[in-house]
């Protein structure tokens, strides 16, 4: 049914392409969570595949980040040791804006990675819906702590943005 869905939206759109409401309703029926998001981004650090990661990101962020996939390898590779437990952590921060017709939805959450030598903190910044720039959808934010820099000083071993 989503796929009927998703399908008519995407007509739509064809027939009406400055509507910010279909936009916005064609975005969110794109986003697929951030229990599934966060899935995918755990199995791409634990296969170390850079390139499901790379994929994650928004068009606009691929096109601004400078060797982006040479800033996701050394994320991937500063992750020491065997990965023993990882999920979604409590305390999410999701932003609503709407004004003159146009509407932006970003969401962003801490994934906890343990390892046999450490404990990471993944900060994943997603814009769901942007119907003023739809390039920026997808994720826009990801960042890297050890247990040091997110109980204490707050300072990311890498951070893309």
């Amino acid at each position: 049914m989503t796929k009927i869905f998703t399908g008519f939206l995407a007509v739509l759109l064809f027939l009406f392409p400055f509507s910010s409401t279909l936009r916005a309703a064609y975005q969110n029926q794109l986003y697929l969570g951030k229990d599934a998001i966060t899935a995918n981004i755990i199995y791409a650090i634990e296969s170390k595949d850079v390139d499901a990661l790379e994929e994650m990101f928004s068009d606009g962020k691929k096109e601004s980040v400078e060797k982006l996939e040479n800033k996701l390898q050394d994320l991937v590779e500063l992750i020491d040791g065997d990965i023993i437990n990882a999920g979604f952590l409590v305390g999410a921060h999701d932003s609503d804006e709407s004004s003159m017709g146009y509407k932006k939805s970003i969401r962003s959450w801490f994934i906890e990675i343990e390892t046999t030598n450490d404990t990471y903190f993944l900060l994943v910044g997603w814009t769901k819906i942007d119907t003023s720039k739809p390039k920026n959808v997808g994720m826009t934010t990801l960042g890297l702590q050890d247990s040091k820099g997110h109980n204490g000083t707050h300072d990311y071993l890498i951070l893309i943005e």
